[in-house]
C-alpha cells in the first residue's frame, strides 16, 4: 500500500502525490524528491519558458530534486514548443502562462486540439 507525500513551497503552494513508501521523518524536502519515488524511469521534459534564467533554476531544481529526466527540452514561446512536442517523446511539460508568440494558455488548448498527441493535461 502506497502513502502519500505533500511538499509545501515557501510561498504557500502545495503538491500532493502518492509516494510507494512513508520517508524515515513522514516528510519530503521537495517536488523533486516525491517525483523522484513516483517516476520510476527516466522521463522527458519540455519546459516552455521565456526567461533563460527561470529555465536554468527549473533545470537544476530537477537535477537536485533527482527526477529522472531523460532529456530535458527547452522552448522559449509556445510555437517553439509546439514544434518540438510533434517530433519528440515527450512525457511531462512544464509552462509559463505569459510568452511572446504564443502564450501558455493558448500552448495547452493547441496541445489538446493535436490529433495525434499522446499528451494528457493534468489542469
Amino acid at each position: 500500500m502506497g502513502y502519500r507525500g505533500q511538499v509545501e513551497g515557501r510561498s504557500g503552494w502545495r503538491f500532493d502525490a502518492p509516494v510507494p513508501h512513508r520517508f524515515q521523518n513522514g516528510t519530503s524536502r521537495g517536488a523533486g524528491v516525491v517525483l523522484g519515488h513516483v517516476i520510476q524511469k527516466p522521463i522527458n521534459i519540455l519546459v516552455v519558458e521565456d526567461s533563460d534564467a527561470v529555465r536554468a533554476v527549473l533545470a537544476m531544481s530537477l537535477k537536485i530534486g533527482k527526477v529522472p529526466v531523460g532529456n530535458l527540452y527547452q522552448a522559449t514561446n509556445g510555437m517553439e514548443a509546439l514544434r518540438i512536442l510533434r517530433t519528440e517523446p515527450i512525457d511531462l511539460v512544464f509552462t509559463d502562462i505569459n510568452m511572446p508568440e504564443m502564450d501558455g494558455i493558448e500552448l495547452m488548448e493547441a496541445m489538446a486540439r493535436e490529433k495525434n498527441s499522446k499528451i494528457r493535461q493534468l489542469w
